[in-house]
């Protein structure tokens, strides 16, 4: 027993730690691109099956195909910031695509996992499903048992708690831990058994303990329920439109089975105290810099000039929007960031006029002949939205864009010389759109 740092495991051992410390750096940023965005979405990373010894062990494997029926999907970009093997999924993973980095895969029950550790800056898009209930893959069978040595203590409070139906059963016991249990980062080392010790002693605990006795409760009463482990709401940052997981972020939670529904999402830590815990939200200049963080991270994943150029004037947008009236009155902190601010952005223009230096890339030729033919690229865009914008309004264009994109991202990111066949697409290109006029 012992302390720990708030953060993410494949195991979840609700007794090992004794005090948990709060750790704000920052985990993940994810990107919302499209679909509907809940206010406080649970992003899923590991689904936890067999519990042995007090330990919680995360499934692994690759996903058992089943038909998926149709709901709300939205689509996102995830930018990781730790070294990690699992993706954080705002839902159900239906399909997953590696624009850099370690290639991905969909996991079991709609996870999605990794082949290596993330060493440098990556990114994957991901579409998912959204919604109340998730698709079934594995039996739900499989997640009905309970350990010996507990079941005799849960069967009692489990048959208190009954409903009628499964749903409103699932919502009682959630409930009623929400309201008489304390949620505490230090809960202290427990005496024996730790969901009993939880549960009849202590009745306080971090939110392992509340996930981990709502399972136990409702599988003792025949109901499916699993441990679910990644990052419960974190912060919205709408300068670039995403979300930003700190470590600190990190949560458990429950999954039960729901006949009709599938596989639904209860919380049974009370939310008062998981606001409370994180309260410690960013301020408007904060989220400025974080924001430069964030476009510093694409730059390095995708690099041309005229990218850098709108980079800095959406900063200067933005840095004008954040300095109308409502902005904090003048504070030792708020200047800290602000010169912050100008340091990186002079850093910045450094490295822009130092590249401009080198002779013009295929790339920037392309953008500007698009942007002349009356196809402007939006300083939220990657190249690849960007193409595939231009396509759908320019359908002969898909395939000769396509190719020069892999060219692009061959040399960037593969060491491989293609520049003088860049160069070959872009006259093609330049025939094409002179021999129609624009």
């Amino acid at each position: 027993f012992g302390a720990a740092r708030t953060g993410l495991s494949e195991r979840v051992a609700p007794g090992e730690v004794s005090v948990l410390k709060e750790d704000p750096s920052v985990a993940f940023r994810v990107r919302w691109l499209s679909g509907p965005r809940p206010k406080r979405p649970y992003f899923r990373v590991y689904v936890y099956d067999r519990y042995r010894n007090g330990v919680w062990e995360a499934l692994k494997g690759n996903r058992i195909p089943r038909e998926i029926a149709p709901g709300p999907q939205a689509t996102l970009e995830v930018l990781p910031e730790v070294e990690i093997r699992a993706l954080p999924v705002p839902g159900y993973a239906l399909t997953v695509k590696t624009l850099k980095g370690p290639r991905a895969r969909p996991g079991p029950e709609g996870t999605v996992f990794l082949e290596t550790e993330v060493l440098e800056p990556a990114i994957w898009r991901l579409k998912v499903r959204v919604g109340k209930g998730f698709p079934v893959e594995r039996s739900p069978e499989e997640f009905l048992d309970v350990p010996r040595s507990l079941r005799p203590s849960l069967e009692t409070l489990a048959r208190k708690l009954k409903k009628e139906d499964p749903l409103e059963t699932a919502r009682a016991v959630a409930r009623y831990l929400r309201e008489n249990y304390v949620y505490t980062l230090k809960p202290g080392s427990p005496e024996g058994e730790p969901i009993r010790w939880f549960l009849f002693e202590a009745r306080r605990g971090h939110c392992e303990y509340f996930a981990t006795a709502m399972v136990f409760i409702l599988r003792a009463l025949g109901i499916p329920a699993r441990v679910v482990g990644g990052y419960a709401g974190g912060e919205w940052n709408p300068l670039g439109k995403y979300y930003l997981l700190r470590e600190r972020d990190a949560h458990t939670w429950v999954e039960a089975f729901i006949p009709e529904r599938g596989w639904v999402t209860f919380d049974p830590t009370s939310a008062a105290d998981l606001a409370r815990r994180g309260k410690q939200g960013f301020g408007r200049l904060q989220l400025l810099w974080d924001y430069l963080q964030f476009k510093w991270y694409y730059w390095v994943i995708e690099y041309d000039f005229l990218k850098q150029m709108r980079i800095l004037r959406g900063i200067g947008n933005r840095a004008k929007a954040l300095s109308r009236p409502s902005l904090p009155r003048f504070s030792a902190r708020n200047l800290f960031w602000g010169l912050a601010g100008l340091f990186l952005g002079v850093i910045l223009w450094g490295l822009i006029l130092r590249a401009r230096r080198k002779s013009e890339q295929p790339v920037e030729k392309l953008l500007a002949l698009l942007e002349r033919a009356g196809y402007p690229r939006s300083p939220a865009e990657t190249l690849q939205e960007y193409f595939e914008r231009v396509s759908r309004s320019r359908p002969e264009l898909s395939s000769i864009l396509e190719e020069f994109l892999e060219l692009y991202y061959r040399e960037a990111f593969g060491d491989e010389k293609t520049r003088e066949r860049q160069g070959l697409i872009l006259r093609r290109l330049y025939q094409i759109l002179d021999k129609n006029g624009s």
